[in-house]
């Protein structure tokens, strides 16, 4: 159990690590911890892949193991606004992205309605490096 523990004190400092290095500006205590627990859960439940969207762009972070005890993050970075090119297809309302991308970044789905009435989801996949956006009706609103 020990081991277990001192396992997720690791990754939970790495992801500390790295929100500040991808954070440069100050963030409040909570939101540093809800994106330390993003990155944390992400990693595990992506097979060691993770993605958080900043205003400078879209990072994808890969953790792997380095025997005996150590891990390495590869961070890829896609420059510009992390979700610009589907504001004027999809008709999303410029005041909604900073809600869009704080969902993206906690849950990686973000549910929203835009400028047309239209109710949409956009999501990403960290492990294929990915980011979709689908029509939400009666057959594929998440319940």
């Amino acid at each position: 159990m020990a081991d277990h523990a001192q396992l997720h004190r690791a990754v939970r400092k790495i992801a500390c690590d790295m929100v500040k290095r991808l954070y440069p500006r100050r963030l409040g205590r909570e939101r540093q911890e809800e994106l330390a627990t993003s990155l944390v859960r992400q990693w595990a439940g992506y097979e060691g892949h993770a993605a958080l969207f900043t205003p400078r762009g879209r990072y994808w972070l890969e953790l792997t193991a380095m025997p005996p005890k150590g891990f390495n993050v590869a961070v890829t970075q896609v420059p510009g606004h992390p979700i610009e090119a589907f504001l004027k297809d999809w008709k999303i309302e410029r005041g909604q992205v900073p809600a869009i991308v704080r969902r993206l970044n906690l849950s990686q789905s973000a549910e929203f309605t835009n400028t047309l009435g239209r109710p949409l989801r956009m999501w990403i996949d960290p492990k294929q490096r990915s980011v979709h956006m689908e029509p939400l009706d009666d057959d594929n609103k998440a319940t």
